[in-house]
């Protein structure tokens, strides 16, 4: 469940998310979904299980390159723990990383950059629905938090000044 909102600006990438978490038929609404270590941003959408773990990953390890062949790289290598930790290497959640600058899409092994906009998860037609519309993140993350009712407030959000980096 939940929603990610990313916008690509000139000087700078914003990025927000919702707290959603549900379980069965209870609602929290504490689940944290977006974290900035120290040379990367990574939000998610899906199982929280996956999710924490990738967190975990994420915190301890970076990508090869700033390249979307680094990317499927760094996600080959997190199927390889989930393949220690499960016996199944199949990644199931959605995620948006941002690294040195860029910004990743990633669904399975398929990874493709974003330059304007994206939205992944539960609410992700009310968010691109925004942001197509110009909006803020924010605002994006608080359209799908009223109309889908597997997203839910508070919104964590992230900002990220654009510095001229090759890849």
């Amino acid at each position: 469940m939940s929603v990610v909102a990313v916008k690509v600006e000139s000087d700078r990438i914003r990025i927000a998310a919702d707290s959603i978490l549900i379980k069965e038929d209870l609602k929290k609404t504490n689940f944290k979904k977006l974290y900035k270590f120290k040379d990367i941003i990574v939000a998610g959408c899906g199982s929280a299980e996956e999710l924490s773990l990738f967190f975990k990953f994420a915190e301890n390890f970076s990508p090869p390159s700033c390249d979307i062949d680094g990317i499927r790289d760094y996600m080959q290598t997190f199927a390889n723990v989930l393949e220690d930790c499960y016996n199944d290497r199949k990644i199931n959640n959605d995620y948006i990383i941002i690294y040195k600058g860029h910004v990743y899409e990633v669904e399975g092994m398929f990874v493709q950059e974003i330059t304007d906009y994206t939205a992944i998860g539960e609410g992700e037609a009310y968010a691109l629905s925004a942001l197509y519309l110009d909006h803020d993140v924010v605002d994006a993350v608080k359209a799908a938090c009223k109309f889908s009712c597997f997203v839910s407030e508070p919104i964590i959000v992230q900002q990220v000044f654009i510095w001229k980096q090759s890849k």
